[in-house]
C-alpha cells in the first residue's frame, strides 16, 4: 500500500510479542501454548493493520468484518469442537482422524450454510479492491 515503514513497525511488534510470550506459554501449556501465542500476536496487530489498509483500498470496516467475520466464527466453532474431543479422548491415530474429520465436517458444513451470503460479500469486496488497483 505504499507504506513500508508501517509494515516494518507491525512486523516488529509481532516479533516483540512472540519473543516475550512464546517461552512462558510453551513452558506452561506446551505446544498448545505456543500455538495460542502465534495466533494472539497476529490477532493483536491485525486491528492496526486493518485501520490503515482498509481506507487506502476504499473498503468500509463493516463490509470487511461482514466478509471476514463468518469464516472467523466458523473457525472458532470448529476449534472449540476439536479441542473438546482432544481434551476428552486419549491421543492416538484414531482420535487424530476423528478430530480432523470433525473439523472438516464442521467447517465445510457451516460454510455451506452461509455460502450464498458469504460469496456475495466476497464478490463485493473483490470488485471494490479491483476498482482501486492501478
Amino acid at each position: 500500500i505504499g507504506h513500508p515503514e508501517f509494515e516494518t513497525k507491525v512486523t516488529f511488534l509481532q516479533l516483540l510479542l512472540l519473543a516475550l510470550l512464546i517461552y512462558p506459554a510453551g513452558k506452561l501449556w506446551g505446544l498448545t501454548g505456543v500455538a495460542i501465542v502465534v495466533v494472539f500476536q497476529t490477532l493483536a496487530t491485525l486491528p492496526v493493520a486493518l485501520y490503515l489498509i482498509l481506507p487506502k483500498i476504499g473498503i468500509k470496516s463493516f463490509d470487511f468484518l461482514k466478509v471476514a467475520g463468518i469464516p472467523f466464527s466458523i473457525s472458532c466453532i470448529m476449534t472449540a469442537a476439536v479441542y473438546g474431543i482432544q481434551s476428552r479422548l486419549p491421543f492416538n491415530f484414531l482420535t487424530l482422524v476423528l478430530e480432523g474429520s470433525l473439523g472438516l465436517l464442521i467447517y465445510f458444513g457451516l460454510t455451506r450454510i452461509f455460502h450464498r451470503s458469504l460469496f456475495l460479500d466476497f464478490a463485493y469486496i473483490k470488485n471494490r479492491v479491483w476498482k482501486r488497483t492501478p
